[in-house]
């Protein structure tokens, strides 16, 4: 029974860690107002990441994980705080990461304009994770992309996550 509750533990770390990640993006000054987390911003929209991904129902915001890998693929909005800047928001992740390395990482091929990308490594309950996060700005939102998993499957979402990225299309 104890290995079947630490499977099943070390599997819901992989979902939790970005929804954990969203929550304190976008909630953070939401949840020390004590008011709801923000909806997810109409000012885009988005098709689901190719491949084995289904979507996550308990997340708050749009999130798909891997049936293979296990990766999760998510994207988070926050509207509500205009002065929120797009380096602020991996900061805020990687602190979520215990022993977190915050490294810059470049991503090509994007469609989306001055974005930041950054590399998180660390570990979340004593499991190595890795988190690639792609950070963006329209009108006066801020918008998170991340794929987070086990250091050593990440790589094997890579295009999957770019291919989601490049779906992204702002409302004029």
């Amino acid at each position: 029974m104890k290995s079947l509750l630490k499977k099943i533990n070390k599997k819901s770390v992989f979902i939790m860690i970005p929804i954990s990640c969203c929550l304190l993006f976008t909630g953070c000054i939401s949840n020390l107002l004590k008011e709801k987390i923000p909806d997810f911003s109409s000012e885009l929209t988005f098709k689901k990441p190719p491949g084995p991904f289904d979507k996550i129902s308990s997340s708050s915001y749009p999130a798909w994980k891997n049936s293979e890998t296990q990766n999760v693929i998510l994207i988070t909005s926050n509207c509500e705080n205009s002065q929120y800047p797009v380096k602020q928001a991996h900061q805020n992740i990687s602190e979520s990461v215990d022993d977190s390395v915050l490294e810059n990482y470049k991503m090509t091929g994007l469609n989306i304009n001055k974005f930041v990308s950054k590399k998180i490594t660390g570990t979340v309950d004593s499991s190595a994770v890795e988190i690639r996060t792609v950070a963006f700005q329209y009108h006066n939102c801020v918008f998170v992309s991340g794929l987070s998993g086990k250091p050593q499957s990440v790589e094997k979402d890579l295009e999957n996550w770019k291919s989601f990225l490049n779906t992204i299309e702002f409302k004029k």
